[in-house]
């Protein structure tokens, strides 16, 4: 690969680092927009249908739904990623089998300049992987242990220190929510294909000596490869390893990666959806002159956009700037301004 897998990492932080700041930044300006929406729609805005045109109406259910929406995907993006988190954290909790028992591991763990303490020997059959969060550790099982020879998992130990070293478990983490984040967003997702492959293919450099002495990884991946087991939490071996087989044998690099025409098209239109919420709310603070008052104690007071909330449902009324007055006057009583 050209770029490290660090100028991916960085690169896919910073789009999706801009991506958020503007994601905020539109969701507050709408969000008091979408409260009235919800309002209205629940009946608690009087005489609203008689207050805006069909136009505007569309416009501010628009900008409402829209809030929902945008709202909805952070949260998803917000749980998928504690989900992972949880996940990769409780499996450095699992059973650990003694791993002084296992001179072959010994071995290996002195030959990579591991630590014990870096080693977990857990049960069951899936590939080597790194997992946890603030002390992540390699985990590996027995079974995967008695397949290997020693120059096998002294070269699995060194690509997992690889990953161990450089936290790729947390950046995996944060890659995952920007993933989900801007899931409309292809090119994205082949930045983080590029990246995975640029780890897998770093880490594999560290295990060989930078491809010098090939045969003892290329002998673990073969082995790896024919178990057919991939482990999806962690940004370990049995990542494309059918592509990284491919580099090793060859040392060709990757295919170059293109969008198509169907992703380009998908892009521009969430992007134009954001872009419509933005605008409508913009229409609606600066060009509607409107304004929304709250009926209490005898007295309609005017509501600042940016105090409502989808919780201050009593007695709204939506109307011109300037008239609170006369709504005052009619003690509450809403007031049909045919010129809307």
């Amino acid at each position: 690969m050209k770029r490290s897998a660090s100028y991916y990492f960085w690169l896919i932080i910073t789009l999706g680092g801009i991506f958020l700041t503007v994601f905020f930044i539109v969701l507050w300006n709408a969000m008091p927009f979408a409260a009235i929406g919800w309002h209205a729609l629940l009946g608690h805005i009087s005489d609203f249908c008689e207050r805006l045109n069909k136009v505007n109406k569309l416009v501010l259910y628009g900008i409402t739904f829209g809030f929902f929406i945008s709202a909805s995907v952070m949260l998803y993006a917000l749980v998928r990623i504690f989900s992972a988190a949880v996940k990769t954290a409780a499996m450095t909790r699992e059973t650990d089998f003694n791993k002084m028992m296992n001179k072959k591991i010994v071995r290996a763990i002195k030959r990579s300049g591991l630590k014990l303490s870096d080693i977990k020997i857990t049960g069951g059959g899936q590939t080597p992987f790194c997992a946890g969060l603030l002390r992540p550790k390699i985990l590996l099982t027995n079974s995967f242990v008695g397949k290997l020879n020693i120059s096998e998992l002294t070269a699995v130990f060194l690509h997992e220190k690889k990953h161990l070293k450089s936290s790729d478990v947390l950046k995996t983490l944060a890659i995952r929510f920007f993933c989900s984040l801007l899931f409309f967003l292809p090119a994205v997702k082949l930045l983080v294909k590029k990246y995975y492959l640029s780890s897998e293919l770093e880490a594999d450099a560290m295990a060989s000596a930078g491809f010098k002495y090939k045969a003892p990884l290329l002998s673990a991946m073969v082995k790896i490869y024919k178990e057919h087991r991939i482990f999806s939490q962690a940004p370990g071996i049995a990542s494309a390893i059918d592509l990284r087989l491919g580099f090793l044998l060859n040392l060709e690099d990757f295919s170059k990666i293109n969008l198509t025409k169907k992703q380009i098209l998908s892009s521009f239109l969430f992007l134009t959806f954001f872009t419509a919420i933005f605008l409508g709310s913009f229409h609606f603070n600066h060009a509607l002159s409107m304004e929304v008052v709250k009926f209490q104690d005898g007295q309609m007071t005017p509501v600042n956009w940016n105090q409502i909330s989808f919780f201050n449902s009593s007695n709204l009324y939506l109307t011109p700037i300037n008239q609170t007055k006369n709504i005052t006057q009619c003690a509450g009583q809403a007031v049909n301004f045919s010129h809307l």
